[in-house]
């Protein structure tokens, strides 16, 4: 999952010519850049358009302020994303979703989620870290980003730690951010290491940079092409760390 909002054209290039099976989804808009209320320029639309045609799945971004922003605003955006974009986004991305859920917030998201879908797009929630809904709302979600922190954060979790939100049927997601620079020549094996542990502790969906906060989003990671490189790397290659093992530093 590629998070970024105004990428310049050789970013896009590098994303588009992505190899075919490794495409994920990119997210865009939000605060960092136009959101459904300002139509991007012609030329970012080509941009995004060039990405769609080479495979990539593109989120629309909105916010819910954890559930306290009015529903029918947070449903007005959507409408924009469809209304201005078209095909051209097929999901819509819910930032700051809440991570416990009341039965209010449960009505809450079943309107926004059953509004998404009725629009024929897919969602994905991000509340950042483990979803306590008893599977309510996840089970009808696509995607369910239960990691977003720093990778300090990242090297803490506790052991056994796992996403736990296949069981409800969505992907989960970790978006690992402020990665920082390893020894020369270490990059790779860092990367590699992190992707292979997310995947043993149950996410599908990663993404990783050295942008820090307070926005880690508006840029591609400095060493995207050899993220890229990496994805490439069948998993076959070297086995899977147990859940909870530390990937190499």
């Amino acid at each position: 999952m590629i998070c970024w909002a105004k990428p310049p054209a050789a970013e896009i290039k590098s994303a588009a010519n992505l190899p075919a099976g490794r495409k994920s989804a990119v997210i865009v808009g939000g605060s960092a850049g136009p959101g459904p209320e300002k139509p991007f320029s012609q030329l970012h639309q080509d941009h995004w358009r060039r990405l769609k045609d080479a495979g990539w799945f593109l989120y629309g971004y909105v916010h819910c302020t954890r559930g306290e922003r009015p529903v029918k605003e947070v449903m007005a955006d959507v409408d924009g994303w469809v209304e201005l974009y078209g095909d051209l986004v097929g999901g819509i991305f819910v930032d700051e979703s809440p991570n416990h859920f009341d039965e209010a917030l449960i009505d809450y998201f079943d309107t926004l989620v059953s509004h998404i879908k009725g629009a024929g797009r897919k969602v994905c929630l991000n509340p950042g870290t483990e979803m306590h809904d008893g599977g309510v709302i996840s089970s009808r979600v696509d995607i369910v980003v239960g990691f977003e922190s720093s990778a300090e954060a990242w090297h803490a979790l506790p052991l056994g730690f796992r996403c736990r939100c296949s069981p409800h049927g969505a992907a989960g997601a970790a978006m690992i951010h402020s990665l920082p620079s390893p020894r020369a020549g270490r990059m790779r094996r860092r990367l590699i290491g992190l992707l292979r542990a997310a995947r043993a502790r149950g996410f599908r969906v990663v993404y990783i940079t050295d942008a820090v906060m307070p926005d880690p989003y508006n840029q591609l990671p400095s060493f995207w092409a050899k993220e890229v490189e990496c994805l490439g790397v069948k998993s076959a290659a070297a086995p899977l760390p147990p859940p909870g093992v530390a990937e190499p530093a």
